[in-house]
């Protein structure tokens, strides 16, 4: 191979490498992008997709976020959150979707899924180079941090509020399994019609019900059930729950929801310490 050759053969990978750069370059977006136009109080419906999972939808409603589909129930304000900061998230770069193969970057199919009101955005896989995450939106495909995917990709129980009472409800009875407690027309709790001895501090008792928030949340899964518990509210409301277990962990089910609410180290704050 003569001079003339190599040089055409370096001159060559010099061109190649300034079109990589140029092709990379035009790709590349202000530092202070946004993955969307979207603002968080912009948002009023969320729709979460995984593959062979059941969409999730949540509403914002005057009362907070709730839960819509497939189940209706309070939504855990520091999931939706986290989800609300992917809308704003920093876009490290943007590249025309049509000018890339999709399924190179695992966008087709995605990952996984979220809707912003009308708004969809698509997960794919992450780039090697600094470990971002690539989310296809409308025509464009971009890159944004890792962890976004995880706060988001999410399923029904970790979007579910761990608090198992309504954060403003007022108790009128609680019926657990071997004993009652129930509010006079006075304000006065009682124990099965006498008054309350075997808990020392009824105030402390029905607040310990009224702020109880499980440690975390799972579906059902053949549970035996060993009792039950039903808790009136004042507005005529009446929450039904199965007790599962009490040691070495409370679990309480809710059977309407298919899912268990485990506690740690609270059986004897909601009387609940039998064996």
């Amino acid at each position: 191979m003569n001079n003339r050759s190599i040089l055409n053969i370096v001159l060559l990978c010099v061109g190649l490498a300034l079109i990589a750069i140029v092709v990379f370059q035009s790709g590349e977006q202000d530092e202070a992008a946004s993955l969307t136009v979207l603002h968080s109080s912009d948002i009023n419906e969320i729709s979460i997709s995984l593959p062979y999972k059941e969409s999730v939808v949540l509403a914002r409603e005057a009362a907070g976020w709730k839960i819509t589909e497939p189940i209706e129930a309070r939504a855990n304000p520091l999931r939706i959150e986290m989800l609300l900061q992917l809308a704003v998230a920093r876009s490290h770069a943007r590249y025309p979707a049509q000018s890339l193969e999709l399924k190179r970057y695992q966008l087709a199919p995605p990952l996984g899924s979220i809707r912003f009101n009308q708004q969809s955005l698509f997960f794919g896989g992450v780039e090697a180079l600094n470990r971002r995450r690539y989310v296809l939106s409308g025509g464009s495909v971009q890159l944004i941090a890792e962890r976004y995917f995880y706060q988001t990709m999410v399923t029904l129980p970790a979007l579910l509020d761990p608090a198992i009472l309504p954060f403003d409800a007022e108790l009128n009875r609680i019926e657990l399994p071997s004993y009652s407690v129930t509010r006079s027309d006075e304000g006065v709790w009682t124990m099965d019609g006498s008054e309350l001895s075997l808990i020392d501090d009824a105030n402390a008792f029905v607040k310990n019900w009224q702020q109880a928030k499980a440690a975390r949340i799972t579906p059902y899964n053949d549970d035996v059930v060993n009792g039950f518990i039903k808790v009136s509210l004042s507005d005529g409301r009446l929450l039904e729950f199965e007790l599962l277990q009490t040691h070495p962990e409370l679990i309480l089910g809710r059977r309407d929801f298919a899912m268990r609410y485990h506690f740690d180290e609270q059986q004897g704050l909601l009387g609940l310490s039998g064996k």
